[in-house]
């Protein structure tokens, strides 16, 4: 195991850190109502990264990743309630292939006025979270960053794009409950729940 692995528990703490959307969609869970088995040892973390005075970031692109993610979920759970009067619509729409969150709003726009107050409180949280400190996110250096974490570690594109930014950002780490970045330990600190490490 990498010296640059720890835990949501350790006493070890960053002084800057970005906050991945694995980790995000984990502390924000009794919020959005998405499946977690990390949310206690997430929102300890949270709690100890605050009381430490740690600077916290979350990139544009995790928040929207966030927001999708989380508006997905939601638009199929709101669905559910109406599909018998929809589903000839729906129907239409999908033509035998797989249902996506996006059919549900195609079918029902006003859907999103029911899942607007639950996103308005998470970006919210994000931001009183963060404070809204800002990074450098879309530089030629973190783009060609990217493509290398990708071609060498075999990194997801998004997750490529956090590592990248916290590298070119000079942070010390990243928070996630993803242990596909446990590849680049070599490179930054990374901070996982218990059960990942």
């Amino acid at each position: 195991m990498s010296k640059n692995i720890y835990s949501f528990k350790s006493k070890d703490l960053p002084g800057t850190i970005l906050l991945d959307s694995s980790y995000i969609l984990n502390l924000t869970a009794r919020l959005t109502g998405c499946p977690s088995s990390n949310i206690s040892e997430c929102e300890y973390f949270a709690i100890s990264l605050r009381q430490n005075n740690c600077e916290i970031y979350i990139t544009d692109w995790v928040i929207q990743e966030v927001l999708q993610r989380i508006t997905g979920i939601n638009i199929k759970q709101a669905f559910e309630n109406i599909i018998p009067k929809r589903q000839r619509e729906l129907d239409r729409i999908i033509k035998g292939r797989p249902i996506k969150p996006i059919d549900y709003y195609k079918v029902y726009p006003d859907i999103m006025t029911d899942i607007y107050p639950k996103l308005e409180k998470i970006y919210n949280k994000l931001i009183s979270l963060s404070r809204y400190r800002k990074l450098e996110e879309s530089s030629f250096e973190i783009r060609r960053m990217v493509l290398h974490l990708i071609k060498t570690n075999q990194m997801l594109p998004p997750d490529a794009y956090i590592i990248a930014t916290a590298l070119v950002n000079k942070k010390e780490a990243i928070a996630t409950c993803d242990k596909d970045f446990k590849r680049v330990s070599s490179q930054i600190k990374i901070y996982l729940p218990n059960n990942m490490i």
